[in-house]
């Protein structure tokens, strides 16, 4: 008989030879916490698709874990990500500003 391996799992919660997984995982606060800093902090995300992005200065705003972010298109054509923090530094100009304007402010203000 082969041995399972369940280092890692948390008692109870997975059933690793039904496949069962409890409810609890989905609610549980310590379990949600460490996903965040062993999942979302480490790995590579999907926050968007060029596709939703098409022409310069078209944003569309996502999650990344708990952080709001933008992905954008700017005017040479070029896709970005940035941390949602700074909107209201945003001048309020043309649409197709928009991540040009997100994009100079970041970069003055966190050394991009």
């Amino acid at each position: 008989m082969a041995r399972i391996e369940t280092q890692g799992y948390t008692p109870g919660l997975v059933d690793m030879r039904t496949g069962q997984v409890s409810r609890e995982i989905f609610v549980n606060e310590t379990i949600y916490q460490q996903e965040l800093e062993q999942l979302f902090a480490r790995a590579w995300l999907f926050v968007g698709h060029a596709s939703q992005i098409p022409k310069p200065g078209d944003y569309f705003v996502s999650c990344m874990g708990e952080e709001s972010v933008i992905l954008c298109r700017d005017r040479e054509e070029q896709i970005h990500v940035f941390l949602n923090g700074k909107l209201e530094l945003c001048p309020r100009g043309q649409p197709g500003d928009y991540c040009a304007a997100l994009s100079l402010q970041l970069r003055a203000g966190h050394g991009v």
